[in-house]
């Protein structure tokens, strides 16, 4: 491979990775982990629009959160692209200091 065609190979991989330093995540009775870009609502538990994309492949063992009424939140760490209406991480979530 050409020094040229290394580079439009690398350039091509380039990240359009997203960083969330402290965003909610909330999981309701549907299974589906919503990160909620635009905010989450103030209440117990909080809510956020379904027009949030939901996280692939979510799983809460190992972070901290809490459940109440048979809904998960916590405020984490997230890295990843969004891909319509789906969030794809990049890298393990963690909690939000």
């Amino acid at each position: 491979m050409t020094a040229a065609a290394a580079l439009l190979v690398l350039t091509g991989c380039a990240s359009t990775a997203q960083t969330y330093e402290r965003v909610t995540v909330v999981e309701g009775g549907d299974g589906l982990a919503l990160l909620c870009i635009d905010g989450a609502t103030e209440t117990e538990p909080p809510a956020c629009s379904a027009d949030n994309p939901a996280i692939l492949a979510w799983d809460w063992i190992g972070l901290d959160h809490r459940e109440a009424g048979g809904v998960r939140w916590g405020q984490f760490r997230i890295v990843g692209e969004q891909f319509g209406d789906m969030f794809m991480m990049v890298e393990p979530p963690s909690n939000a200091g």
